[in-house]
């Protein structure tokens, strides 16, 4: 499947936190008994280096139109 749409950075705290959550949710079955899992946010070895020694962007592309194979909603 190929996806156009419009890129857009998510700014809001209370969104962004809701993102991460998600990503963290979605993530967490595959690192839960991995050796070499990363902490629960996995992108840095201390998560309150986020916002200070690293920079964090979060963004969600919003799909205007879709080509190829896939299945509607409903």
């Amino acid at each position: 499947m190929i996806c156009w749409g419009i890129f857009e950075e998510i700014t809001a705290v209370a969104e962004s936190e809701m993102v991460m959550q998600k990503i963290i949710d979605a993530m967490s079955p595959h690192l839960a008994n991995s050796a070499n899992a990363h902490p629960s946010h996995g992108i840095t070895d201390n998560q309150y280096d986020i916002g200070t020694s690293k920079d964090l962007i979060i963004y969600k592309i919003k799909i205007t139109k879709k080509s190829g194979r896939f299945e509607q909603e409903g």
